[in-house]
């Protein structure tokens, strides 16, 4: 195979996949560098190093992991170069997306107006979203009080579920 490609993958969960490199010919081959663009190497982690030997008519098997840091497509490129006279560098592709949960909220500020009576209450509904790729955790939800208004004044509805990319939370 002269490619890689991961299934979706959890931000800093990290996904194998497995490279076979054969040895057709009859002496040995020799891994003399490995290389790949700046950067890939914080998402790709290629276990192929310059001074592996390959033995002749063989085929070793070499694992690339793929560790994503953001919910977003990824594709790179590695070569192995080699002392095979015939191909000194084989090129191999990597590709792999990242999935992140990602949360959207309807407002970034309630206005209850001036109209609730003391004693009274008024009740305002928050619309959530998980716009992401991935499960998104809803553990808490924080009023920032900065009126300074007594701490009773407000108050949310304890919450601790987790909503499906594209599900919603009232």
């Amino acid at each position: 195979a002269d490619s890689c490609k991961f299934d979706s993958t959890t931000m800093q969960n990290v996904a194998i996949c497995t490279l076979f490199v054969s040895n057709t010919g009859n002496t040995d081959l020799n891994i003399t560098d490995v290389t790949y663009p700046l950067g890939a190497e914080e998402i790709f982690d290629i276990a192929v190093s310059p001074g592996e030997v390959i033995q002749a008519g063989s085929t070793d098997t070499f694992f690339i992991s793929f560790t994503p840091g953001e919910g977003k497509v990824y594709a790179n490129s590695f070569a192995i170069w080699t002392d095979d006279p015939d191909v000194e560098r084989q090129i191999f592709f990597l590709y792999g997306v990242g999935k992140a949960p990602e949360i959207s909220v309807n407002t970034n500020s309630i206005d209850f107006g001036d109209t609730v009576v003391v004693g009274d209450s008024s009740s305002f509904y928050l619309e959530m979203v998980n716009s992401g790729t991935d499960t998104l955790r809803v553990d808490s939800i924080i009023i920032v009080n900065r009126l300074r208004l007594p701490e009773n004044v407000f108050s949310v509805a304890s919450v601790d579920t987790l909503l499906n990319v594209g599900e919603t939370l009232y």
